[in-house]
């Protein structure tokens, strides 16, 4: 008895707030849905930013470790109407780019952000 009134008010002393079950499914659907807007949103905007906008296909398309970034291969058609095959993206709030385009996108930029989960000051959630 002694030792669970003291696990017990060392727990309240300390701030320990244990979650329950359904508290932590609950989390875990606001994530799914927060990640379910991102890429949303970043499939949008890249698409946006081709030349067949309707014709963009994606796959493995994910939110960055870093919570700031929406990564993965996207595959359209050029002005020629073929498609051009699956190139890496990256998309935040504040930037995007795609691998060849010239833009914001580079190789380090994918590693650093999709892979690594590198948060950097130019990123914004």
């Amino acid at each position: 008895m002694i030792k669970i009134s003291t696990i017990a008010m060392l727990a309240v002393v300390s701030g320990v707030a244990f979650a329950g079950p359904k508290e932590a499914a609950k989390e875990k659907r606001l994530q799914e849905r927060r990640d379910t807007q991102m890429v949303d949103a970043a499939k949008k905007r890249i698409a946006y930013s081709l030349t067949d906008p309707d014709s963009a296909k994606f796959r493995e398309v994910f939110v960055a470790p870093n919570q700031v970034a929406v990564c993965g291969d996207v595959n359209a058609k050029n002005s020629f109407g073929g498609y051009t095959g699956f190139r890496k993206f990256i998309y935040s709030s504040s930037k995007q780019g795609i691998d060849g385009d010239g833009s914001y996108f580079v190789e380090a930029r994918w590693k650093d952000r999709c892979i690594n989960g590198v948060i950097h000051s130019d990123d914004k959630p």
